[in-house]
């Protein structure tokens, strides 16, 4: 049969595998529109919906167990893949939700898989992702560093009110960041249950410093990656994201000191020395989530990373310049900008650029959209940036942003 002969040797990630079925599931975004003068609708394509792969395979032989082994951890890696599908060829998929093994005696030296792959986009570049590997093992360690010097300055005397009125106004700053989130980006309010919680247990955990600072680094890792994480579905979702993240950062560092203390005796100095390292502590943490989380912003264009590479560095040197920064966090704070600010100039040079576009007559997005890319389903794209009303007439003579490639 001649078109046996083409099939091809499946694998995932390198790893063969045999199979008895590979359906695929495709589709469309439509939307379809009621026009008044018609009883019929109009319907709109907005691009391709994800294909899904849904592959029964087995592996099997004498050394079936290793061969085994092999396949579960790809499947357990990620989030990457590479398949070679037997018909369809070398795709770059991921994994959706769970997979199966089966053995058993009568399979005779044999285990039955079953998983189902989206195709995805291309894996970035291995030295993108090693550059924004590095900048997460950096801020895992500065984030350590952060919490042994606000440990050292932090010792709970007789009076706590200023403290306490420290961790308050953090509070109400992030309980802030969360209500704007939620309403920019359409996600769930948990986070202010979790700033409800931290503000709760404060007072106990100000007893253990080391305790205080991994909370509070813990309840701002949770907001700034509830950020990146945003609904795929969400109209202009990296236009929102960027804005929502890089408004957050300046919001949370930009915190007002608190006023010094007017009475001099030690313990009224120990008061204001630990709401001014909490506060401390708090800007570092800001800046040290947001790094973390920032590797995984789904950029579009150069200018968007160049936009928040910005909030970074003018705030990571006044950071790392304060005079109360302890020497191994000013150490390791050098270190996480040098890596954060090296990993987004490599993103941001495998990005387009944002360039002005005018149409010179009024068209549909969708004809706009074939003349600069030669593919009609990116209107959405030009639709969402603009914020058109009507993506079938969009009019000429005035300028829109476009990506150049």
């Amino acid at each position: 049969m001649v078109w046996r002969e083409e099939w091809l040797e499946a694998s995932l990630d390198g790893v063969p595998f045999w199979w008895t079925n590979a359906d695929t599931r495709g589709g469309a975004r439509n939307v379809i529109h009621d026009i008044a003068t018609s009883g019929l609708p109009s319907p709109e394509r907005l691009g391709d919906g994800p294909k899904r792969f849904r592959v029964d395979a087995f592996v099997i032989g004498d050394d079936y167990l290793a061969a085994r082994d092999a396949l579960e951890e790809v499947l357990d890696g990620g989030p990457y893949l590479t398949l070679v599908h037997p018909t369809r060829g070398r795709l770059t998929v991921a994994l959706e939700g769970e997979y199966s093994i089966r053995e058993s005696i009568s399979s005779q030296g044999a285990a039955d898989f079953q998983f189902t792959l989206v195709q995805v986009e291309e894996a970035p570049f291995p030295e993108i992702r090693d550059a924004l590997d590095e900048v997460r093992a950096s801020a895992a360690v500065v984030r350590r560093s952060n919490v042994d010097a606000f440990a050292a300055r932090f010792s709970l005397g007789t009076f706590a009110s200023k403290p306490i009125n420290a961790i308050n106004l953090s509070a109400a700053r992030l309980r802030s960041i969360s209500g704007r989130v939620q309403s920019a980006l359409n996600v769930a309010d948990s986070f202010g249950d979790a700033v409800d919680a931290y503000q709760r247990e404060a007072a106990t955990l100000m007893r253990q410093p080391e305790n205080l600072g991994n909370s509070l680094a813990g309840v701002v890792n949770a907001l700034m990656f509830g950020m990146v994480q945003a609904p795929d579905g969400l109209v202009s979702r990296t236009r929102r994201v960027v804005a929502s993240f890089t408004q957050s950062i300046g919001f949370l560092f930009d915190t007002e000191q608190q006023e010094p203390a007017t009475i001099s005796t030690p313990e009224a100095e120990q008061e204001a020395e630990n709401a001014a390292a909490y506060e401390d502590a708090f800007k570092a943490s800001t800046l040290i989530e947001a790094a973390d989380a920032s590797v995984s912003i789904p950029f579009e264009s150069s200018q968007q990373v160049e936009e928040v590479r910005a909030v970074f560095l003018e705030r990571f040197d006044q950071l790392i310049t304060d005079d109360d920064t302890a020497d191994q966090l000013f150490n390791d704070l050098r270190d996480l900008k040098a890596k954060l600010l090296a990993a987004l100039s490599q993103v941001a040079e495998d990005l387009p650029e944002l360039t002005e576009y005018t149409p010179p007559a009024t068209t549909p997005a969708l004809v706009i959209a074939w003349e600069l890319y030669k593919d009609p389903t990116r209107d959405l794209e030009i639709v969402e940036r603009n914020q058109l009303r009507d993506p079938g007439y969009v009019t000429g003579g005035e300028p829109l942003q476009v990506l150049n490639a």
